[in-house]
């Protein structure tokens, strides 16, 4: 970090008299500033920093703010770190802090795997309670072995279920030990020793069949909505939308690919745009309209919508329940703004009602449909 700005980290934006935390790591050389403090995870890990032997290399995974890149810089003068995401969103986060601290040697990727091999002398994965599912733990953990140089030391910080995910970094790394326990966390430590023999398989493959419509094959990856399974939402959805010759479709929120795929295998003379912020979606995707010979498409990694001049006449979305409706009202307004005027708008959700509230102030409400357990609600732009 330049000098005058290494003991001071900000990773939020704090301005005018909103409240703020401040806190010191790693025996006072590293002050934390932010709205809420570090989670009790990434505070965890700040040890694991300090007890890295002069590594060069570090690799960063599940980690929202990027401070402990930024720390891991002040310790370790002339390492090189990355923070990994999968999705864009905490990307942009990370992004946003590692610029307004001026680091140097942290860059933050969005990434739907870690393409180096026998690279990093460490890594550090976050495990924040609710974050990650158990699967796509076991595939971040095989992973980090693969990026890991043979004497590299993985760190992992976890909320819960430290006996289950002891026993799977013994599975990847041999041996797990407990570096530091506290009420709420628990640092555990691997090192690579040996080059794994065989490969666990994480990918899975099912098809998705729709009354009176052609059917889909689906391939899926650990953190991708939904794995292993077809999402009833967006089977639902599926399955009430209707399409019309030449439709430029926007699937918005897209996961796998299902819904759009769906609707332009049964209408060729379709086009579509699959948008979605978590980077392993966008790459199934893709993956997915190749096997169903899909070719008028494009996908878009992002977490705000799609920028001008795209429009489109058919809008698709199944948003996240997660976010108090922050996300729903993001897909809503971007259904708005690049729909054509006649152009129409399906969302699907467990309950529309906060939904139809915003629609109404923006579409004319048209239909409501029931299935499979869901709401489904059609609005038409004027």
């Amino acid at each position: 970090m330049p000098e005058g700005a290494a003991t001071t980290i900000w990773i939020t934006e704090v301005t005018g008299d909103a409240e703020f935390t401040t806190e010191v790591f790693c025996d006072g050389q590293c002050t934390v500033i932010s709205r809420s403090g570090l989670s009790l995870t990434e505070a965890h890990l700040t040890e694991a920093l300090a007890q890295l032997q002069r590594p060069e290399r570090l690799l960063i995974l599940g980690n929202r703010t990027g401070a402990l890149g930024m720390m891991a810089a002040r310790l370790h003068p002339g390492l090189q770190a990355v923070v990994s995401s999968l999705d864009i969103f905490h990307h942009h986060a990370v992004e946003r802090n590692l610029l307004r601290n001026l680091v140097p040697n942290v860059v933050s990727r969005c990434e739907p795997d870690i393409a180096e091999r026998g690279f990093y002398d460490a890594v550090c994965l976050q495990v924040s309670k609710g974050t990650l599912s158990d699967e796509l733990i076991q595939d971040l953990l095989q992973q980090s072995h693969l990026a890991l140089k043979l004497g590299g030391q993985l760190y992992v910080a976890t909320e819960e279920k430290a006996p289950w995910l002891s026993e799977q970094i013994r599975k990847f790394f041999g041996k797990c030990s407990i570096r530091g326990e506290r009420k709420d966390s628990t640092l555990l430590a691997g090192r690579k020793k040996h080059e794994l023999t065989e490969l666990k398989r994480f990918r899975a493959e099912f098809t998705m069949t729709l009354p009176n419509r052609l059917p889909v094959t689906l391939a899926t990856v650990p953190g991708v909505f939904a794995h292993r399974r077809v999402d009833p939402g967006a089977q639902a959805l599926a399955e009430v939308a209707e399409t019309e010759p030449g439709d430029s479709i926007l699937d918005m929120g897209c996961g796998c690919g299902s819904i759009g795929i769906s609707l332009a295998k049964n209408q060729p003379t379709a086009s579509v745009c699959f948008v979605d912020s978590h980077s392993r979606a966008i790459a199934v995707t893709e993956e997915n309209c190749r096997a169903n010979g899909i070719t008028r498409y494009s996908v878009l990694l992002s977490d705000q919508g799609v920028p001008p001049p795209a429009r489109f006449t058919l809008f698709v979305g199944n948003p996240p329940y997660y976010s108090h409706d922050r996300i729903t009202d993001v897909f809503i307004r971007t259904a708005f703004e690049r729909l054509l005027p006649g152009g129409r708008a399906y969302v699907v959700a467990k309950n529309v009602s906060h939904h139809v509230g915003y629609m109404k102030e923006l579409f004319v409400v048209t239909e409501m449909f029931h299935r499979r357990g869901y709401e489904i609600v059609k609005v038409v732009k004027a």
